[in-house]
């Protein structure tokens, strides 16, 4: 589907746990105070945030990437978006207007999603430009440019998986699959058996490669007859997540 890999599906898994919370401790209701919200299963000091000022008008901080940015460059602050968060929060607290709060909060993010962006902020119709201690240390050529705050943080490599997938396909055309751990990459998902294999493992004969794929697959079932595998003459297929990549090589039951 078009928005695979950008975490709907565990979102939606946590938006029926907190639901079946809310209903078994709560009546239905949401709470109105932070620490309650909290107790619900997926929501975090963000989510309780937007929902106690953008649904009930509480005085309550919001703080997400985009308003670490704003803030980090409206005080020139040092260190990596990671590394400010605790001062972001803090400074969020001092900051919500108590009888605006939503409209403040969402000014907030939204300041950061459209004029003060990542790559290209827009300073010259920034309404806090006056205030904005980075646009004032590259005004007066102490600072290089705006987009120094915040600090990047080295990229990490993501972690490269080698894969054998079985492709068990009976008369029916009907494809075996197994269903991924309830937590993790691809939660609940399901998907070809696999068995990931070492670095080293890519001059291994098919007659090793069934063999561990046997071993997994009889601990998944006990239906199915003795396989054996053969690998597909094809190219592996690579799969890009944000932490890891997958190379998959394909065995075909035989």
């Amino acid at each position: 589907v078009s928005w695979a890999g950008l975490g709907y599906y565990g979102r939606a898994r946590r938006l029926h746990e907190g639901a079946k919370y809310l209903v078994e401790h709560h009546g239905g209701d949401l709470p109105r105070d932070v620490d309650a919200l909290q107790s619900i299963p997926g929501v975090g000091p963000y989510t309780a945030g937007a929902i106690l000022s953008i649904a009930f008008g509480r005085r309550a901080a919001v703080v997400d990437g985009n308003v670490v940015r704003v803030f980090s460059r409206l005080k020139a602050l040092p260190g990596s978006a990671s590394s400010l968060s605790r001062q972001c929060w803090s400074l969020a607290h001092a900051l919500v207007d108590p009888d605006e709060p939503g409209s403040f909060n969402q000014a907030l993010m939204e300041l950061g999603a459209t004029v003060c962006t990542p790559l290209a902020p827009a300073c010259d119709r920034c309404p806090v430009r006056s205030s904005c201690r980075a646009f004032a240390l590259v005004s007066t050529g102490q600072g290089q440019a705006v987009t120094t705050f915040p600090e990047k943080s080295p990229k990490k490599s993501r972690r490269l998986r080698t894969l054998a997938v079985a492709l068990v396909v009976d008369a029916e055309h009907r494809a075996l699959l197994v269903r991924r751990p309830p937590s993790g990459l691809l939660a609940g998902q399901w998907e070809f058996p696999c068995v990931e294999l070492a670095d080293d493992d890519g001059g291994r004969s098919d007659d090793e490669v069934s063999e561990r794929l046997r071993t997994f697959l009889r601990n998944v079932t006990a239906r199915l007859p003795t396989l054996q595998f053969a690998k597909l003459v094809i190219p592996p297929v690579l799969h890009v997540f944000s932490h890891e990549e997958h190379v998959s090589h394909l065995y075909q039951a035989v």
